[in-house]
């Protein structure tokens, strides 16, 4: 079945990325997402809804407007009744294919970090304060995608990173992106509820990763520093991206699979997204799903975010950067924290560098790797992929960047 989620633009995420083989039609999308803008998941008329009360009530008001509004609107008509078409079973899809042989890959954390060699850690300094760490990655070739999670990820295909690179051991923080626009804020996270006396999750911390930052804010703020550094900084590669997330990983997870505990390593979708779940004219957490009390536990009507309730990386939403252990290369939140920009326009697969899915132009979607605070692992792995266009400003997406050797 398919996955529902508060956040709507992941189910149609899902549906384009050809979820379990699910095609739609010009009409399927559009009554999808007019009911999508409606929020108001229901079918039919009043007094179908209500099985067949309030009669009175309805013909009493359609009374009333005929003879004081001169309106005779009836709201129970049905002028273009929808005649569902019939089920059709998507396609059974093909097996997962087998990654190809790449020599010398897979390879450990040992050997990961070997091909880094010495002085593989840098700082630039921004001013007033602030440095941009930064790894060394080398070059190398791995298997880029994954052969079982949507259409979007295949096939997987051996992929060359021709050059080493330098790449933020961090996302771009709020602070630093102040820096190139001293007004910006990432604003506030609203809250579950319809009664609140205040604006919700203030998330201006100054060390919490740069959110709500479209794809050309983000290549803006390259430019910005590639004067200021004097160094070509660009936003890294959909290929550069995943072979830094990696580190020698060929698993889903740089750091395992899907039943590792996370809560060291990644800030995603954990057992603290039950504090969103909250009620009160100032709203606050409900009591938490491991009550003793049943009658005390949240109610399927406010806590229905999904996450893994199995671990606890101890924060509700944003983390500060770098608070959890980093890859093998020393990168750090590269599954969690906030998924991030890539250069690379959402171009269908095999990977190729030199087909123009890398060139600057803002007039394609454009890819997000990585997850966030708000996804779950098995959306948050080395090769899943969004796309978003240029001008968006996702709620849970931010950027990293790379320094590139000449």
């Amino acid at each position: 079945p398919l996955e529902f989620h508060a956040d709507t633009s992941e189910l149609v995420q899902l549906l384009k990325k050809g979820h379990k083989g699910v095609t739609l039609s010009a009409e399927q999308w559009d009554r999808l997402i007019t009911w999508i803008d409606l929020n108001v998941p229901y079918w039919g008329s009043w007094t179908e809804r209500t099985g067949g009360g309030k009669k009175e009530m309805l013909a009493r008001r359609r009374e009333m407007a005929i003879r004081y509004a001169n309106d005779d609107f009836d709201p129970e008509q049905v002028t273009n009744p929808y005649t569902p078409a019939a089920f059709v079973a998507p396609p059974q899809q093909p097996a997962p294919e087998a990654a190809p042989a790449v020599a010398g890959w897979p390879f450990d954390e040992a050997a990961a970090r070997a091909k880094q060699g010495p002085g593989a850690t840098a700082e630039f300094d921004l001013g007033d304060g602030r440095v941009l760490k930064a790894v060394r990655i080398p070059a190398g070739t791995f298997a880029m995608g994954a052969g079982g999670e949507s259409p979007a990820e295949r096939p997987v295909s051996a992929v060359t990173v021709g050059k080493p690179f330098w790449m933020g051991t961090t996302e771009i923080t709020m602070g630093q992106f102040r820096q190139f626009d001293p007004a910006f804020e990432n604003g506030v996270y609203d809250m579950h509820y319809k009664d609140q006396v205040n604006r919700g999750y203030f998330v201006n911390d100054p060390e919490f990763p740069a959110i709500r930052v479209s794809w050309e804010q983000a290549n803006a703020y390259c430019a910005w520093l590639s004067k200021k550094l004097g160094k070509a900084v660009r936003l890294p590669t959909e290929a550069q991206w995943e072979w830094a997330c990696r580190a020698g990983s060929a698993g889903p997870l740089n750091y395992g699979g899907f039943d590792g505990d996370f809560s060291k390593r990644e800030n995603l979708a954990d057992y603290m997204l039950i504090e969103l779940a909250v009620e009160g004219v100032d709203p606050k957490p409900i009591a938490r799903g491991d009550d003793p009390n049943p009658a005390r536990r949240p109610s399927a009507l406010f806590d229905y975010e999904l996450r893994d309730p199995r671990f606890n990386d101890g924060v509700l939403h944003l983390a500060k950067v770098g608070r959890y252990a980093p890859n093998a290369w020393g990168l750090h939140d590269m599954h969690g924290n906030v998924a991030e920009w890539t250069r690379s326009a959402y171009k269908p697969y095999p990977y190729r560098d030199d087909d123009g899915r890398n060139s600057e132009g803002a007039d394609t979607r454009k890819v997000v790797r990585g997850g966030s605070w708000t996804r779950r692992p098995h959306r948050a792995t080395s090769s899943w992929r969004w796309g978003y266009p240029g001008w968006m400003r996702p709620f849970d997406v931010g950027f990293r960047v790379v320094i590139e050797e000449k």
